[in-house]
């Protein structure tokens, strides 16, 4: 992996590099020579709805009731670098 971001305004994101490698199902490497020489792979981060809400509580047990996410569309963005994470908190 070379580079991770979020889709941002369409034009320009947020590099999440250093969180997407945190992220034990996103190979950093490929395997094998039959590959083109650049190679751009497009997903999107999905968190399912007891992910969502053990995100909320430990965001509440931890004081940060400022940041609570309130709608299933800012998740992405927050796990996947918004907060500059050393490491993912889930």
């Amino acid at each position: 992996m070379v580079r991770a971001a979020t889709r941002g305004d369409g034009n320009r994101g947020e590099d999440v590099t250093h969180n997407a490698r945190t992220i034990r199902s996103i190979p950093l490497h490929l395997i094998g020579e039959d590959y083109p020489d650049q190679l751009e792979v497009r997903g999107e981060v999905y968190m399912p709805h007891a992910g969502f809400a053990r995100l909320n509580d430990m965001q509440r047990r931890s004081g940060a009731n400022s940041t609570l996410i309130h709608g299933m569309r800012l998740p992405a963005v927050y796990d996947s670098g918004s907060q500059n994470y050393s490491q993912p908190p889930f």
